[in-house]
């Protein structure tokens, strides 16, 4: 019902008053000829949403309001939203960034490595070819 959504005094008077403009306009438009399955919009309300409560009473009263406790989608919706917004999740992605970056970084110096190590051999090799030397057996 309009109104009952916990805004103040002052905003559910004017979502009252503007309500009643618009469903005083549908039923003149209607007088009018106009179709007035046109004009079905309804203002939208606010309400606290049980969901992102913050203490743990009010989280286990969520739970078992929406009958929520065994069911997956239940645990998501009551707790998900906090769990992905919380300092330890976002610490916890942080350091994962950082540990995922300071692979990546290892990877590439030892990718260069090698690839430095096979520069110097194939250097290696053509100076000897070079110089008519016989090139040592590796076994």
């Amino acid at each position: 019902m309009l109104g009952e959504g916990g805004a103040s005094e002052e905003m559910a008077l004017k979502l009252k008053t503007t309500q009643k403009s618009y469903d005083e306009l549908k039923k003149k438009a209607k007088s009018e000829g106009i179709n007035d399955f046109v004009f079905n919009a309804e203002l939208p309300i606010h309400k606290k949403s049980s969901m992102l409560q913050k203490t743990e009473d009010e989280q286990v009263k969520s739970l078992v309001e929406r009958k929520g406790a065994f069911s997956a989608g239940g645990l998501w919706m009551t707790l998900g939203f906090q769990l992905m917004g919380s300092k330890a999740t976002i610490r916890a992605q942080v350091a994962q960034i950082e540990q995922e970056k300071a692979a990546a970084k290892k990877s590439v110096k030892k990718k260069a490595d090698e690839m430095k190590l096979k520069v110097e051999k194939a250097d290696e090799s053509f100076r000897m070819f070079k110089s008519g030397a016989k090139m040592p057996l590796e076994a």
